[in-house]
């Protein structure tokens, strides 16, 4: 039973449902599927709530009571504003502002109107972010939008936040950016010449860890390696790099499932040396044995 039908029952009867009561119906109704003549009676009926904002204070309440906290990615963006503008942006997704049926991600603290919004790529693959601009403008308020994939190029998003922090627009269209950008892929970009400084690398780092990379991606960086070949300079920084370093699997031996695994590869692959003579030569060749 619905609050609407609750409110509907003790407008009706004058009786009011305690907490028990409201409980109590919840739980009988939990599971319970609609049958085939209810759906068509209430297939194209208007929700009752279509066109209405939730009263702000009620909003605040239900996400309190979900105990929303920040995502990873909205942890990661708000370390990059932080960076860029020390206690000017504030995350304000839990509830603490909201504008009309909007709540933004991030909102400045510090007298300017305006918010920024981390938009997930699968749940906001088909928004229309003019739309949510315009609604914010309704309020006074400019907005920004950051794209989850941005954040995998941080000069990027600190491109756009610093254009939209001092009052700059910000192009949202691959071939609106600065020609020093070379696009990749959905509204994504990298610097001309430029490297990753190691703090930057740091937080990526951060971002991607616990991130599951499916098969089609895999696949996908598989094939981008095939016939990459390294060269003696990068050879030798690895080296470098990995020089007085343990190696992560010393001691360990190969699982059944894994010799497994390395020997179908192998099926069919000829030797490297097969009918090569006189590649290697045995260390004592030539060599008499003496004895004392």
């Amino acid at each position: 039973m619905t609050k609407k039908s609750i409110d509907y029952y003790q407008n009706k009867t004058g009786h009011h449902l305690t907490t028990e009561h409201r409980a109590l119906l919840s739980k009988l109704h939990t599971g319970m599927k609609a049958s085939e003549e209810t759906k068509k009676k209430m297939k194209g009926r208007i929700a009752w709530n279509k066109g209405k904002h939730a009263n702000p204070e009620h909003v605040r309440k239900v996400i309190a009571s979900n105990h929303w906290r920040p995502t990873k990615p909205e942890k990661y963006l708000g370390e990059i504003l932080e960076r860029l503008y020390p206690n000017e942006y504030k995350y304000t997704g839990d509830g603490n502002v909201i504008l009309g049926s909007k709540i933004p991600d991030f909102t400045n603290v510090n007298g300017k109107k305006q918010v920024i919004e981390l938009y997930g790529d699968y749940w906001h693959r088909n928004d229309n972010i003019h739309v949510d601009i315009n609604r914010y403008k309704e309020y006074g308020y400019s907005c920004l939008i950051i794209w989850e994939h941005e954040l995998g190029n941080p000069e990027l998003v600190g491109w756009k936040v610093r254009a939209f922090h001092d009052g700059f627009p910000v192009l949202i269209e691959e071939s609106q950016y600065p020609e020093n950008y070379v696009p990749k892929g959905d509204k994504c970009g990298t610097p001309k010449g430029s490297k990753l400084s190691p703090e930057h690398r740091a937080n990526i780092g951060k971002g991607n860890i616990g991130r599951i990379v499916s098969p089609e991606t895999r696949e996908k960086i598989r094939q981008s390696l095939m016939g990459h070949k390294v060269n003696e300079e990068t050879r030798r920084k690895i080296s470098e790099a990995n020089s007085g370093k343990e190696s992560w699997n010393k001691g360990m031996s190969p699982s059944e499932e894994t010799r497994q695994k390395i020997a179908q590869s192998l099926m069919g692959n000829e030797p490297w040396n097969k009918g090569k003579k006189g590649l290697q030569v045995a260390w004592n060749k030539g060599l008499k044995l003496v004895m004392n």
